[in-house]
């Protein structure tokens, strides 16, 4: 274990043992060491203090940045699953028919789980996950406007039935928590019964998915 040296002791080789108390706390430069938990090869650890009074706490998993504690209470979940979908133009739903929408770009996507070719997202890991957002059909006031979430393309999540707005555009506005497996993936649709076509507006249309825990 390293030790200051021992005063009338340690005559030949002080300096050695002083030098190895010293690099505990620090580096060959003569700087602090960041203060650490770590494995073996330092690749997962928690940190503190990269520079000197920093005041934040990080975790390396792999030698990925995955968590920062800052010294005002706050904490950020770095590569957190989350996604914003989004639409590339306008989408035509028929009178009457439940279409998949067409969210093939996205706002942001941490994880790359957002699929633009089959319009989903698909989850990483399993936990419980946040699905929000709005889709906006141009205006008309005839008939109602629905919205439902489906689970790996069977399993109905939840649907929501509104009136169509009587002058502007109706926007079917969700949220809704739920178990998701490693794998598993949601999608999006809607339905309408103006008595003819009408469009999703793409400016409006969000679907967002975040991992809540």
């Amino acid at each position: 274990m390293a030790r200051l040296p021992v005063i009338g002791g340690d005559e030949d080789y002080w300096g050695n043992v002083l030098v190895e108390f010293l690099e505990v706390e620090h580096d060959s430069d003569g700087t602090h060491k960041i203060h650490k938990i770590r494995d073996d090869d330092d690749d997962t650890c928690f940190e503190t203090e990269r520079s000197a009074d920093e005041d934040i706490v990080r975790a390396k998993a792999g030698g990925q940045d995955v968590f920062y504690g800052y010294n005002d209470g706050i904490f950020e979940l770095v590569k957190q699953s989350g996604a914003s979908m989004k639409m590339s133009a306008n989408q035509t739903i028929q009178n009457t028919v439940w279409t998949k929408l067409a969210f093939d770009s996205y706002d942001w996507d941490i994880q790359g789980e957002v699929d633009t070719t089959n319009n989903r997202f698909t989850a990483t890991r399993a936990g419980k996950y946040l699905l929000c957002g709005c889709i906006s059909f141009e205006a008309n006031s005839n008939g109602v406007r629905h919205f439902k979430i489906m689970l790996n393309g069977s399993t109905r999540l939840t649907a929501i039935r509104i009136g169509a707005a009587p002058a502007y555009e109706t926007t079917v506005i969700f949220n809704y928590i739920t178990q998701l497996d490693a794998g598993d993936y949601v999608e999006f649709h809607a339905f309408q019964t103006s008595g003819g076509d009408l469009a999703v507006m793409n400016d409006i249309t969000r679907a967002m998915v975040v991992k809540i825990f």
